[in-house]
């Protein structure tokens, strides 16, 4: 088959020989044009929407570069990574839409979220399972550290906590401080490892060093 398009002449490959079509669509041959096969000191190449010219070579060659010039892309479309992230997801341990979404106010936000998580375990056109389970138990956490954090702070006796718990619940600034540079951190390392995310807010009402414990005297 032909390759190339527009107005540039094409380089057809017919037994073992390289002819170029000209915009009517009839075939020359090199000896037509040139009187010499070789006579001709450069080609073009068109494939795959890329326009190239060089010296003219042989036509086995001619098959390798072309097939070097971009006609396969490594890196698939948003539709289909989007198509493949939504099958995973149906195949996973917590299903489509996980009960722990339940537990936060933003599930479109963690929606969101899981869908990065499972394309960062996205290789050769397929979900690692493996990984993406680890990224699932990752948003299962971030929700739940949020979820509990509030849910202190709302405690009658909390007392009853320990002293960094009770100090992030009688302290109502704290927790959205913390689970903001908690999500600045995701942010700034691609937004797609839930991991960065979970092992931040998962400190945050326990032993987060972004919480500072006033000094007793």
């Amino acid at each position: 088959m032909p390759l190339g398009s527009g107005n540039h002449p094409q380089i057809a490959i017919q037994h073992g020989s390289v002819r170029a079509q000209d915009r009517t669509g009839t075939y020359r041959s090199d000896s037509a044009r040139t009187g010499n096969s070789f006579a001709d000191p450069f080609v073009v190449i068109a494939a795959c929407g890329k326009i190239m010219a060089m010296r003219r070579i042989h036509a086995g060659s001619l098959v390798l570069v072309s097939s070097l010039l971009g006609c396969q892309s490594g890196t698939p479309s948003a539709e289909t990574t989007q198509r493949v992230v939504e099958e995973s997801q149906a195949q996973s341990v917590f299903g489509v839409k996980p009960n722990w979404l339940k537990f936060t106010d933003k599930p479109e936000l963690f929606d969101r979220v899981r869908d990065q998580a499972y394309s960062y375990c996205l290789s050769g056109g397929r979900i690692n399972m493996e990984c993406a389970d680890k990224q699932d138990e990752a948003v299962e956490a971030s929700v739940l550290a949020i979820h509990i954090a509030s849910a202190q702070a709302e405690m009658t006796n909390k007392d009853a906590l320990g002293t960094k718990e009770r100090w992030v619940a009688i302290n109502p600034d704290i927790a959205p401080r913390v689970a903001k540079e908690c999500w600045s951190l995701y942010e700034e390392h691609g937004a797609s490892d839930a991991r960065i995310l979970a092992v931040c807010l998962g400190n945050l009402t326990d032993y987060s060093p972004l919480i500072q414990l006033p000094v007793a005297n």
